[in-house]
């Protein structure tokens, strides 16, 4: 069958998108022969089956080698699956008549159909492209089923509802069918089973490669893909309610296949089908039910050519050739009538050129201005160039070697500042070692001072202790004393008479006055005690105060000792930032080193850009704006000041940072915005002072309002104008810088102990001479402290003495006491003894409850006293502690104050090579500035000179004699000027038209007439060979339709001979037109009386199951045709009866088994079936009879039970 192609582009882009025509019939000898397109494959295996090196040749070489039929019709030259070879003959074949078809007794067209027609027996069954097993879960009827085929023969039986018909309906819609060809259903969905929500269909297809025969002869692989999909090709299809139904699945060994990108699932199954000539929809391929059952019944001749059409698939490429006609004369068509339009373009083409001709005074006009044009740019060049050596000749000879010097000055400078680095980065970490020493001693100081002052509060708590104490001891003894008194007076009542209890009781009256005499010594000690303790406490917290005093005058006397070196070294070296206080110069040079990490270098410090015009009002300029705002810093944004925080030294008086935008110009500050005090002779801060950058003057704008402070030189005016209402006037200040006036009247002192200025003054003298003064004052101060001192230290050691006293004088009273209370003690035995009835043991126990309470309390106070005197103790060692601590720290102080000072001087130093190197920097950057401008210049000069040399060159080459001195650029432009004007007044006469768009126009339009002219050559060719192609094929498609109506014939012959029939097939038309099919036969049992058999022409005066084997028949010849792998007959013997069902499928069994062993039968029927014993060709399934539940009309399907019949 030949084979669709395309045509060229141009001619196919003027064809509709339907038309791919194949010209590759041409002659090899022409020239412009047209490539066919690659064949396109088409549903079956066609496309599979044609030779891998098929050329434009091949239609006509099928055609001689005898092989059209079989890869028209899929068939496959192999051993494998080889079935009939058909050679068509080269007769013209049918003519479509009754007549000639009726012609079926001829015994030489019998006998070349017959040699035409050679069936190969094979020994082995299909390897590829047959079905291995069908699975069915909760489709239609079953709930899990699953069949395992027969590489030939296979006989499904069952009664009916069994569910044979689904297996036939899951091989349709697994395999890409549609729904309606299933004759089921017409939704997807509606084939899932009652009750369930899915249904999945698996289909697995045999992919083996054929083994190599015992003579060592290959068959042809017919694989798919087996290096993916091995040797089964798993298709799993998914149906589900309510979602999209196209749900496939392609698998090789239970897993998922990668497919090729852009191929999808359902086209994979589609292409396999292809590869193995698989057609589902071909009702010879599958048969169903109702199609044979309408086949029996109602088959008609129009149907029956309609069947032969679709099964050969002549149908199709009969439309393919109406559709290639009717493209033919499309185009033709289109080509007359450009033919028809070439005259008129031609005189278009004509009128162009005459239009071109007289465009030549244009052109000449054209080449002066391009002349011209040249002229100026060559001249221009050479005036650029006069111009660049001048800018070079005077870079070389007077700015490089300017920046030159500079330079080798900065790099000696740079030199002798990293000498003065390294020894500043020793001086540094001594200094930090002792900054570390004093901290740690600092800590420690502070830690004894808070132990001592805890150990105080605690003595303060136990002396109010002790005096609860006393004062409970006092109340026992008075309880006592009355209880005696009370005990005594009942003693005397009852011993009134007895002397010896008189001189008893007297002595003990004595003893008891002389221990109450004791006892308030004793008190007026203790009360003396606690007064002396009393006085004492508030001395040493003197004491500790004038220490702490002390201590912080000898730390400021050191800070002013070593700030006046500090400065006074400073002043010494000429360090400029020496007025800025200690650690000035190290910030800068920190600056300095890590200028790379700001954003922006910060600008400071302040009072460095600020100069006082006179010096008298520096001190009162310099505490208006504030001390602190003129060591600051200004940065440009929030990174930048947390870089400069990290490089300030820790402690101290830091200087303070402020983000602001450096960028910024300076403010505009006019009359109007400052006080109107010139009538006065006063003047603002703002016009007392010089500030050299726009930043620092916006800053001490907004944070100190230098426009809106006014200075005075007198007492009285500032009293005056601080009163008054200036507008714009924030304070007045007066020389001496104590104090200010603001416009509400109220003073404010901000420096009365220091009316000398230190940062804006260049003259240092001053301030040094006033710290000299404030050392001798702070020194007489500090010897005025230690007097006193060591005065209350005098005093404390006299309290301390008396205090000592006091307490052996208590010690020795209380010893007496004890004494005492012995003998009183003896004296009561005594007493005791001389007594009879009198019982003291009432007083006695009341007394003794009263003296424990005594003892106890008075154990206690001695207990406080003990914990009275530890704590002294450990408050004296606290305080010496925190002495030692003090002096410790001070030392580390002067440690520290001395690294400082060594660290200053060396400051000192490289602040003044600094100060030089920064103005050498300055220097070399300005020199470089210079050379950096005046090559900036010379490349600016070179690129005017490189644009130039462009605009010349593209004018064409340097004209001679051109000479700037004899004619300008400038004259060379008006020449140009002029000669442009007369080209624009003959373009005004050509409608605006240039010379070369006239031109233009003209080549334009003749290139599309010469194409145009080509194009018809080629579209009259194009033309000439779809018509000549077009012949060929419809004389190749009878041709065909003569062979396979032979083929068909000769196989329904065969066929219905098995049993001792015959037949025939007649082509005609009916009177209509309609192309018809007509099966004759001559039945074996339907003889005359003269013996001959009985010719029946109409189908219908046939018996049932005489109908039914004619059917069958011509099916399997049609089959034959097709040469699928797979064939489905679904109750093709519903109306046989017994006998002649028997012997059907006995003649199925053996012609298959014998000659159709490649190919794989499945038939379906509901009757009972003949003996059969199953065997490797053969295999018979019987499926359970449904089980029907009584008095709902429903049936269920055992599903799982698989058997194989042994009869």
């Amino acid at each position: 069958m030949p084979r669709r192609g395309r045509s060229q582009d141009d001619l196919e882009s003027k064809l509709p998108k339907r038309a791919r025509l194949d010209l590759s019939y041409a002659d090899d000898e022409d020239e412009d022969r047209i490539e066919p397109a690659p064949p396109r494959a088409k549903r079956g295996r066609q496309s599979r089956q044609l030779p891998q090196n098929e050329d434009e040749d091949d239609i006509k070489s099928v055609s001689q080698q005898g092989n059209a039929t079989s890869y028209a019709y899929g068939s496959r030259p192999s051993t494998q699956r080889g079935g009939a070879r058909v050679v068509p003959s080269d007769g013209e074949g049918d003519e479509g008549t009754d007549a000639d078809d009726g012609n079926d007794d001829d015994e030489e067209d019998e006998e070349t159909v017959q040699q035409q027609i050679r069936l190969s027996t094979e020994k082995g069954f299909a390897h590829s492209g047959i079905l291995h097993s069908v699975r069915l879960d909760r489709f239609m009827s079953h709930t899990c089923f699953e069949y395992m085929l027969g590489p030939n023969m296979n006989i499904i039986n069952g009664k009916n509802g069994s569910g044979k018909s689904a297996i036939v309906a899951a091989l349709q819609v697994g395999l890409n069918g549609k729904v309606g060809i299933t004759e089921r259903a017409k939704k997807l969905e509606e084939l899932i089973k009652h009750g369930e929500d899915s249904a999945i269909i698996t289909i697995k297809l045999l992919n083996r490669k054929p083994p190599q025969t015992e003579n060592g002869v290959v068959e042809a692989d017919l694989t798919y893909k087996h290096d993916v999909y091995g040797d089964i090709i798993t298709i799993e299809r998914r149906i589900t309610k309510g979602t999209s139904p196209n749900s496939f699945a392609v698998k090789a060994k239970n897993k998922h296949v990668k497919l090729e990108e852009g191929v999808t699932t359902k086209q994979e199954v589609q292409n396999i089908c292809d590869h193995f000539g698989i057609m589902v929809e071909n009702p010879v391929a599958i048969l169903t039910q109702t199609k044979s059952k309408e086949f029996l019944a109602k088959g008609k001749p129009e149907q029956h050519f309609k069947l032969f059409q679709k099964a050969t698939l002549l149908g199709p490429l009969q439309d393919e050739l109406m559709n290639t006609k009717i493209i033919t004369k499309q185009v033709d068509s289109m080509l007359k009538s450009n033919v028809e339009k070439a005259p008129e373009a031609e005189e278009k083409v004509r009128k162009k050129e005459e239009a071109h001709q007289q465009a030549q005074e244009m052109m000449n006009i054209d080449q002066i201005i391009r002349q011209a044009e040249s002229a100026f740019a060559w001249t221009l060049l050479q005036e650029e160039e006069i111009k660049l050596h001048k800018y070079e000749t005077k870079t070389a000879q007077e700015f490089e070697p300017e920046a030159e010097a500079a330079r080798v000055a900065l790099e000696k400078l740079q030199t002798k500042l990293d000498g003065l680095k390294n020894e500043q980065i020793e001086h540094n970490e001594k200094l930090q070692e002792a900054t570390e020493r004093s901290s740690h001693l600092s800590v420690s100081c502070r830690d004894f001072k808070r132990k001592a002052q805890t150990i105080k509060f605690d003595i303060e708590r136990q002396r109010r202790r002790i005096q609860e104490f006393e004062a409970d001891r006092d109340k026992y003894r008075r309880d006592i004393s009355n209880a005696n008194t009370r005990m005594e007076s009942a003693r005397e009542k009852h011993f009134a008479g007895q002397e010896q209890k008189s001189r008893i009781v007297h002595e003990i009256k004595q003893i008891e006055a002389t221990i109450s005499g004791l006892q308030e010594k004793i008190d007026s000690s203790r009360k003396q005690e606690s007064s002396l303790q009393a006085d004492r406490l508030p001395l040493e917290d003197d004491i500790r105060r004038l220490k702490g005093e002390g201590n912080s005058l000898t730390a400021e006397f050191e800070g002013k000792r070593r700030q006046h070196m500090q400065i006074a070294s400073l002043a010494r070296n000429k360090d400029d930032l020496a007025r800025f206080g200690d650690g000035m110069s190290h910030i800068c040079d920190q600056i300095s080193r890590n200028q790379r990490r700001f954003h922006r270098v910060p600008i400071g410090p302040i009072g460095q850009f600020v100069n006082i015009q006179d010096e008298s009002w520096a001190a009162a300029v310099e505490i208006a704006i504030g001390f602190n705002s003129l060591r600051g810093f200004i940065v440009m944004d929030s990174h930048d000041a947390k870089v400069l925080e990290g490089l300030l030294p820790r402690g101290g008086h830091r200087p303070s940072i402020t983000i602001a935008d450096v960028g910024r110009d300076r403010y505009a500050v006019g009359r109007e915005d400052m006080p109107d005090v010139s009538s006065y002779g006063h003047k603002t801060i703002l016009e007392t002072v010089e500030i050299r950058h726009n930043a620092v003057f916006n800053l001490l704008l907004d944070q100190s309002h230098i426009e809106r402070q006014v200075l005075s030189a007198t007492e009285d005016d500032v009293t005056q104008l601080g009163w008054s209402r200036i507008p714009n006037m924030k304070m007045v200040w007066n020389k001496r810088c104590d104090r200010a006036y603001s416009r509400n009247g109220s003073n404010v002192f901000r420096n009365g102990h220091r009316p000398i200025a230190r940062i804006l003054t260049k003259d240092m003298r001053p301030y040094l001479k006033s710290l000299d003064e404030e050392l001798n004052n702070l020194k007489r101060e500090l010897s005025t402290h230690k007097a006193s001192v060591q005065d209350a230290e005098v005093r404390l050691r006299d309290l301390d003495s008396s205090v000592r006293s006091v307490r052996l004088e208590i010690d020795r009273c209380e010893k007496q006491i004890a004494d005492l209370s012995r003998r009183r003690t003896t004296l009561e035995d005594q007493l005791s003894q001389a007594e009879n009835a009198f019982d003291p043991t009432p007083f006695e126990q009341e007394i003794s409850g009263y003296e424990a309470q005594m003892q106890e309390s008075e154990a206690s106070r001695s207990r406080a006293l003990s914990e009275i005197v530890a704590l002294e103790d450990a408050h004296v060692k606290a305080s010496d502690e925190a002495s030692e601590a003090s002096k410790a720290l001070r030392q580390a102080n002067e440690t520290t104050q001395e690294a400082s000072s060594k660290l200053e001087v060396v400051h000192d130093q490289m602040a003044r090579v600094k100060s030089k190197s920064r103005q050498r920097r300055t220097e070399h950057i300005q020199a470089q500035d210079k050379v950096s401008r005046a090559h900036q210049e010379i490349d600016s000069q070179k690129g005017k000179v490189a644009e130039t040399m462009v605009q010349a060159r593209n004018t064409g080459d340097c004209p001679e004699n051109i000479d700037p001195s004899v004619k300008s650029s400038s004259a060379w432009g008006r020449y140009l000027t002029t000669q442009k004007r007369r080209l624009e007044t003959e373009q005004e006469r050509r409608g605006g038209r240039t010379a070369g768009e006239i031109e233009l126009d003209y080549l334009e339009s003749k290139k599309k007439h010469d194409e145009n002219v080509q194009f018809r050559e080629r579209v009259k060719y194009y033309v000439k060979m779809l018509k000549r192609g077009t012949n060929y094929r419809e004389d190749l498609l009878i041709k065909l339709h003569s062979s396979l109506k032979k083929m068909v014939k000769a196989n329904f012959r065969r066929f219905l001979s098995t049993r001792g029939h015959s037949g025939s097939i007649s082509f005609g038309k009916s009177t209509g037109g309609v192309p018809t099919l007509r099966l004759s036969t001559e039945m074996g049992t339907h003889q005359k009386v003269d013996g001959e058999r009985h010719r029946t022409d109409d189908l219908r005066t046939l018996s049932g199951g005489e109908k039914s084997y004619t059917t069958l028949c011509f099916i399997l010849a049609l089959a034959e045709i097709c040469q699928t792998p797979i064939r489905v007959m679904d109750e093709i013997d519903v109306f046989q009866d017994e006998a002649s069902r028997h012997a059907s499928f006995t003649t199925i069994t053996q012609f298959c088994t014998q000659y159709l062993s490649n190919r794989q039968i499945i038939i379906i029927t509901p009757l009972a079936l003949p003996n059969f014993t199953s065997n490797e060709s053969v295999r018979v399934v019987r499926l359970p009879d449904p089980l029907r539940q009584e008095g709902r009309g429903r049936q269920t399907i055992m599903d799982t039970f698989m058997g194989e019949s042994n009869e």
